[in-house]
C-alpha cells in the first residue's frame, strides 16, 4: 500500500475517534432506574446498577491505558422535601496496564478503599457499573420513617475535568467517615454540601441522571 495513502487512513482512523469522543463530551441524559434501598441500624444502603454509562467510546478510552475516572453522587429524598436527607459519593479510577494486560480498579467511598486486578473488559463492566450496598447515613436519624415515601436520584459524571471537583471530592473522601472536622453528622452534611455547589465544576466526558421508584421502608 502506497505510504502516503496509509499515512491518509490512519489520520482518518484517528478523526474518527476524536469526533466519537467530542460527541459524547458533555452530553447529560437522564434515565428511570429500579433501585433497591434497605435500612440497618440508621442507615440506609443502596443497590443498583448502570451498564449503559459504558458506551463505545468510553469502552475504547478505558483500553488506551489513560485514567478513566467515574464520580457516582448518590442522594435519598423524602418525597415532602426538596433537599436529599442523605448523600454518599464514590469515586472509581480505572488505568488498563497495557504490558501486564489487566484493569487496574480503585473504588472509594466514604470509609473503604478497594483495590482490585480485573482481567476482562465485561468483568470491569460488571464491577464498576454496579453500585453495591453503598451506605448513606441521614443527618437525622429520625428522618428514616417507615410510614413516609422515599426516592433515590443518583448523578454518574464520567471522566471529570474540572480540577476544582477533583479537589473537593478527594477532601471529601480523606475526612473519616465523610464527616466533617468535629466529627457531627451536621459538619459532614454541610462539607458534602460544598462539593456541588457549581455547575460550572461539572465539566465530563458525560453525565448520567437516574431517579428511582417511590418506596417505603419495610
Amino acid at each position: 500500500m502506497n505510504r502516503r495513502i496509509l499515512l491518509y487512513l490512519i489520520g482518518l482512523f484517528m478523526l474518527v475517534l476524536v469526533c466519537q469522543a467530542w460527541a459524547q463530551k458533555g452530553t447529560e441524559i437522564s434515565h428511570a432506574r429500579q433501585m433497591t434501598a434497605k435500612r440497618q441500624a440508621g442507615r440506609v444502603s443502596v443497590s443498583a446498577s448502570f451498564p449503559e454509562m459504558f458506551t463505545k467510546s468510553f469502552k475504547q478510552r478505558l483500553s488506551s491505558g489513560f485514567t478513566c475516572q467515574i464520580l457516582s453522587h448518590v442522594s435519598l429524598y423524602r418525597k415532602d422535601r426538596k433537599e436529599p436527607i442523605a448523600q454518599s459519593l464514590l469515586q472509581t479510577t480505572i488505568i488498563y496496564k497495557i504490558w501486564e494486560e489487566f484493569y487496574y480498579v480503585r473504588i472509594e467511598g466514604q470509609s473503604s478503599k478497594t483495590n482490585l486486578e480485573i482481567t476482562s473488559l465485561n468483568k470491569l463492566i460488571e464491577t464498576c457499573g454496579t453500585i453495591d450496598d453503598l451506605p448513606l447515613q441521614p443527618e437525622e436519624p429520625s428522618d428514616l420513617n417507615p410510614q413516609t415515601t422515599y426516592y433515590l436520584r443518583v448523578r454518574i459524571t464520567i471522566n471529570p475535568t474540572s480540577e476544582t471537583l477533583r479537589r473537593k471530592v478527594r477532601d471529601y473522601l480523606a475526612q473519616p467517615e465523610g464527616r466533617g472536622q468535629v466529627g457531627s453528622p451536621r459538619s459532614f452534611f454541610g462539607s458534602f454540601s460544598k462539593i456541588f455547589v457549581s455547575e460550572r465544576d461539572f465539566q465530563a466526558d458525560a453525565i448520567l441522571n437516574y431517579e428511582s421508584q417511590k418506596f417505603k421502608f419495610q
